[in-house]
Order: structure tokens, then sequence, then C-alpha cells
């Protein structure tokens, strides 16, 4: 499975989604439950988790320098985020595409019945002063 991470209109791939990625994915996003990190230390591991994903050239591509003191640090979360996310994306797609054909299988006289009826309830509250179009 090929993930790619787009970052400033960019491309770049990842490698697979292996257990040593998802165990160390794992360690970098409980970064803040650990005690006696300084900032410092924590988002050097920030950064050295998106520099073994993506290589050294291209982390200093995306943030603009290979000296953590002068990196943006939002920038380093938001490349961590936006990596998780590239990792997550072929499951969400799955599931996605699954709730679409299930969807799509309910027959259309059911969905009918179902959106008068709810139309028939929405109408009868007003109807009634119970609710307003706006209240919720």
């Amino acid at each position: 499975m090929v993930y790619t991470v787009i970052i400033n209109d960019r491309s770049y791939d990842l490698p697979s989604k292996t257990l040593k990625v998802v165990e160390e994915m794992e360690r970098v996003s409980r970064i803040d439950e650990q005690k006696g990190l300084s900032i410092r230390e924590k988002y050097k591991k920030l950064y050295g988790f998106i520099v073994g994903l993506v290589g050294t050239e291209n982390a200093n591509e995306i943030l603009g320098s290979d000296n953590i003191d002068e990196v943006d640090l939002c920038e380093v979360t938001l490349t961590f985020k936006k990596i998780m996310d590239a990792y997550d994306k072929p499951l969400e797609e799955y599931q996605t595409q699954q709730m679409e054909d299930h969807m799509r299988r309910i027959p259309v006289e059911q969905m009918a019945g179902i959106t008068h009826a709810l139309d028939s309830i929405a109408r009868s509250g007003i109807a009634q002063g119970n609710v307003t179009p706006f209240s919720r």
C-alpha cells in the first residue's frame, strides 16, 4: 500500500505502515504525557520522527530548516498530524465506501417513507407551536 502526505501542495511518500512505524507514532503522539521532558526534548522527538519517515532533505523542505531552533513548532506539530492522517486515510476511505454501498442498497421506497415521516413530524411540531423552524 502507498501512503502519501501532502504538505504545502507537495506530496511526500511515506514508508509502509509497519508495526515499527505504528509503535513509534504512538510513542510520539503520547509525548505530552511523559513527565520530566522539556519542550525542546518533546519537539526534538517529533522532529526526529518526521525526519525518520520522510528523510532529512524532505523534512528540511517541509519545515524550512534542519535546525530545530529555527523551525516553526506549529509546523512540526501539523506535519506530524498530517502524517498520522495520511496513514489513516486508506481505512477511512474504505469505511466511507462501505457506508455509501450500504446506503445504495436501501430501497428507494423505504427512504421515501422515512423522509415523508420526518417531514410530517417536523410540520406537526411547527403547526402545534412546539417547535420553531430554527429551534434545536
